[in-house]
């Protein structure tokens, strides 16, 4: 399945060896988790959800074409704060192969905002 071109290349977003972090999902949910700070407006009006973020994997393992695909509606500081940490994952990935060859590979990821019962407002 080819998706768009770029400039270094096809970029898919099936491929037979799908690119992974280096450190391991475990670690990147850690990292997302440690690194999101919940915008105060959001929590002060409970609002919760999903941020969809793409970005593609490069061959080289890097990452790059940062985008909200979908955000949660009416909660621009949510969406605003998933492109923020995406743009800070470490470029930490081992690359995707088709047919052998490293290619550049689309991935989403889903960014959650879910707040603890504490700061839940009565």
């Amino acid at each position: 399945m080819n998706d768009a071109d770029t400039s270094a290349g096809n970029t898919f977003t099936i491929v037979q060896q799908m690119p992974v972090f280096v450190w391991g999902q475990d670690s990147l949910n850690h990292y997302l988790e440690k690194s999101i700070i919940y915008p105060p407006s959001s929590k002060k009006k409970n609002k919760e959800g999903t941020v969809y973020v793409s970005f593609v994997v490069s061959e080289t393992g890097t990452i790059r074409n940062i985008k909200i695909v979908k955000g949660v509606e009416g909660e621009p500081e949510l969406d605003a704060e998933a492109l923020r940490v995406a743009k800070s994952i470490p470029n930490d990935w081992i690359a995707g192969k088709q047919d052998g060859a490293k290619v550049n590979v689309q991935l989403t990821l889903p960014i959650k905002f879910i707040l603890d019962n504490a700061d839940k407002k009565k």
